[in-house]
C-alpha cells in the first residue's frame, strides 16, 4: 500500500482541505494562493449546495468556506479534464452568489466571492501559464476591474515548475501534485506557517491513518477513477475508429489516417500518466494502453524531469 494517499482524489482533497477539525490547513492554502488575504478565522461548509426546488441541479463542491469577514471560497480539484470546466466554475460561483440574497429590506451588497481551481490539465493544450486570474472588466477600461468582488482563479499543475522556488504556493503545488508518489516524507522549505500546515496535511494523508472503512472506500474511488480513465480512453478509441471511417469515405485517408495514429500516440500517453499517478504496475498499464514497458518507462522519466 502506498504511503500517502492522492491529494487530488475526491476522497483525498476533502479529507485534507475540507476537514473542519483542521482548519488551518485550508486558510494556509487559500492564503498561498491569494497572498493578499490575511485569515484569521474560517468556517467551512458543508459542500453540497442544494437548490430551492427539487427539479433544480444542485452542487457539490470539493471545498466550500466562509472567511471571517464574511468571503466566500470555493476550492476544486478536477484530474479530468471537461470540456466545460470553466463553464462548471461560473455555474458554481452563481449558486454561492444566489444564496447571499435575503428575503427582508436588502441593499443588494454581495460578500467577495473566490473560485479557486486546481487542475491536472491545461485548459488549452498550448498553455504555459502556471496560473490565470479571471476578473470582470469593461471594455471600455481593461486597466481597471469593473466589479472586483467575483474572481477566479485557475491553477494549471502541468505548468508550475515556472513558479518561482519556495514560495508557499509552489510548495503547496508541489505536495498536492507529488506526495501519494513518495515513500518518504517530502522536504518542506518554506515559511514556518505553511510548513506547519503542509506537515499535519502530510501526516492527515498517510494511509495508515485511515479507518479500515476509509480505506475501504478510498480503494474503491481510485478504482473507480481508473474505471474512467479506461472508459474514457475506450470512448476516445472508438471515436478516432469513426474518424477513420469517414475520413475513408471522404477520399482523405491518407491525412486522416496519419492525423489519427499521432493522436490515439498521445492519448494514450496521456492515459498512461494518468495511470502512472494511480501507482499501478507497468505491466497493467501497458495491457491497458498498448504502449511497451519502455515506453511507459521513458514517460516516467520525462515526468519527474518536468516536476
Amino acid at each position: 500500500m502506498p504511503k500517502y494517499i492522492s491529494l487530488m482524489s475526491d476522497f483525498g482533497f476533502k479529507r485534507i482541505f475540507a476537514n473542519p477539525e483542521h482548519p488551518h490547513i485550508l486558510i494556509s492554502f487559500i492564503e498561498s494562493v491569494i497572498p493578499t488575504l490575511s485569515i484569521s478565522s474560517i468556517q467551512i461548509q458543508d459542500t453540497i449546495e442544494q437548490n430551492d426546488f427539487p427539479t433544480d441541479r444542485g452542487s457539490i463542491f470539493d471545498a466550500h468556506c466562509v472567511l471571517n469577514d464574511g468571503t466566500q471560497v470555493i476550492v476544486e480539484m478536477q484530474q479530468i479534464k471537461q470540456e466545460y470546466f470553466v463553464d462548471r466554475t461560473i455555474l458554481y460561483a452563481s449558486h454561492v452568489v444566489r444564496r447571499q440574497s435575503v428575503k427582508e429590506v436588502w441593499n443588494y451588497k454581495l460578500p467577495m466571492v473566490y473560485v479557486i481551481s486546481v487542475m491536472d490539465f491545461r485548459l488549452d493544450p498550448t498553455d504555459r501559464h502556471p496560473t490565470h486570474l479571471v476578473t470582470l472588466r469593461s471594455a471600455q477600461n481593461l486597466n481597471q476591474l469593473f466589479y472586483a468582488k467575483l474572481q477566479f482563479i485557475y491553477i494549471q499543475l502541468p505548468n508550475i515548475a515556472k513558479l518561482d522556488d519556495l514560495t508557499p504556493l509552489k510548495t503547496w503545488l508541489q505536495v498536492i501534485r507529488n506526495l501519494h508518489k513518495n515513500e518518504d516524507t517530502m522536504t518542506i522549505n518554506t515559511d514556518s506557517k505553511t510548513k506547519k500546515a503542509i506537515t499535519d496535511a502530510m501526516t492527515l494523508a498517510e494511509f495508515e491513518q485511515l479507518t479500515p472503512a476509509q480505506k475501504f472506500r478510498y480503494d474503491c474511488e481510485q478504482m473507480r477513477e481508473t474505471e474512467e480513465y479506461s472508459k474514457i480512453w475506450t470512448a476516445h478509441n472508438d471515436g478516432l475508429k469513426q474518424g477513420i471511417e469517414k475520413g475513408r469515405e471522404e477520399g482523405k485517408q491518407e491525412g486522416i489516417e496519419q492525423g489519427i495514429e499521432q493522436g490515439e500516440y498521445q492519448a494514450k500517453i496521456n492515459t498512461a500518466r494518468k495511470l502512472l499517478q494511480r501507482e499501478m504496475d507497468l505491466a497493467d498499464i501497458a495491457d491497458i494502453t498498448g504502449l511497451s514497458e519502455t515506453e511507459i518507462s521513458q514517460i516516467t522519466t520525462e515526468t519527474n524531469n518536468q516536476e
